[in-house]
């Protein structure tokens, strides 16, 4: 697999497993976002950079599963889950289907358009978001940890 394969790959509908009219993809420098119908798809791009390290297909599964752990604490029910990106029979790429693992993409839940962080802050209600937000996480364990103050050391 290249890595220009799976942008082109996973716009396409089809690349779904349920059915998507239209598939949009918002890129940064170290991910391919997809939004397909309710749901967002996260796919790391391999890269190896001075502040992280996704070169390698075990670095992404690891980070993906880190990404869905930690930020489930924060925003319950967004986070759903790690799925594979798969190599069908017919060779097609295909979210969550069986077949070759060829990559891993972490599944979102689809927030409103009003509530992304470019609308907050134009709205003047970004400042209160991130209030909330802290409040919230100082009502958490760290992460890796239970309540009681146990867990794997970092």
């Amino acid at each position: 697999m290249t890595a220009p394969e799976i942008p082109s790959a996973l716009t396409n509908p089809d690349a779904y497993p349920f059915e998507v009219a239209r598939v949009e993809l918002r890129e940064t420098h170290i991910s391919w976002v997809f939004l397909a119908g309710d749901r967002v798809y996260k796919v790391k791009k391999p890269v190896r950079l001075s502040f992280l390290d996704y070169s390698t297909l075990e670095r992404r599964l690891f980070f993906c599963e880190e990404e869905v752990r930690l930020n489930a604490r924060l925003a319950p029910g967004i986070y759903r889950r790690v799925v594979a990106v798969s190599r069908m029979p017919s060779g097609r790429l295909r979210l969550d289907g069986a077949g070759r693992v060829e990559d891993y993409a972490v599944e979102m839940e689809r927030l409103p358009e009003h509530r992304m962080m470019d609308r907050l802050l134009a709205a003047g209600e970004l400042e209160r978001a991130a209030r909330a937000a802290r409040s919230s996480a100082r009502r958490l364990p760290p992460p890796g940890c239970d309540r009681a103050g146990g867990g794997r050391a970092w």
